[in-house]
């Protein structure tokens, strides 16, 4: 009975030591790229982005041997799967810089919001298809706290109109459980809890 627990003890403390071993070396490439990316200067190849942009700003270490070709998708998971691919990270590895790689969507939906004037609520309200739009700030939060929109939907729209192009009109859904089953089968989520941006948090809804 010993023995075998003895054994559990001994492979817990390898896995964990593999782990340790896996986040060490990625430290290490991290910091080898970033190097080099001072050496070399970032460049898209002549593609616009915005390179306060922190999905941008993940790419941009290993600019020295990937070229980064930014995609219409805001978040870019073409281009972390063609990065993965160069790199030749292995599953864990590639777990591990997914979650780190989607923490930088989270800064980008923060970034997207930040700011809360009355032009700005007002402007969303337009971009929501709201009429009458209100001339206070309380009366926009009132009005958009009862619209049921997908963050990452009106992400690319907001980015898409920017760039020029003449995205689709936004789906608006009549109820939270038609906007929760939508962001669940496409698999478009934003986690409430992110949520610091005054004018965000009037957007994002408890789903289930």
């Amino acid at each position: 009975m010993r023995s075998s627990r003895l054994r559990d003890r001994n492979k817990e403390v390898y896995i964990k030591g593999q782990n340790l071993l896996i986040l060490t070396a990625i430290r290490i490439e991290l910091l080898s790229n970033f190097i080099q990316s001072l050496i070399h200067p970032f460049s898209f190849e002549n593609r616009t982005y915005e390179m306060s942009d922190p999905i941008a700003q993940f790419f941009a270490p290993y600019s020295s041997s990937f070229a980064f070709h930014p995609q219409r998708d805001w978040r870019q998971i073409g281009a972390f799967n063609a990065l993965a691919k160069h790199l030749k990270w292995s599953q864990a590895e590639r777990t591990f810089m997914y979650q780190e790689f989607k923490d930088t969507w989270a800064e980008a939906v923060e970034g997207e919001f930040a700011e809360d004037t009355l032009q700005h609520y007002q402007g969303l309200c337009e971009e929501l298809g709201i009429e009458d739009i209100p001339d206070g700030i309380n009366q926009c939060k009132n009005k958009l706290w009862r619209v049921y929109v997908n963050i990452v939907d009106l992400m690319q729209y907001r980015k898409d109109k920017r760039a020029g192009r003449s995205p689709p009109p936004l789906t608006l859904f009549e109820t939270a459980d038609a906007l929760a089953q939508y962001t669940s089968s496409e698999k478009k989520w934003c986690p409430v809890e992110i949520a610091k941006a005054e004018m965000l948090r009037v957007l994002l809804h408890e789903l289930h």
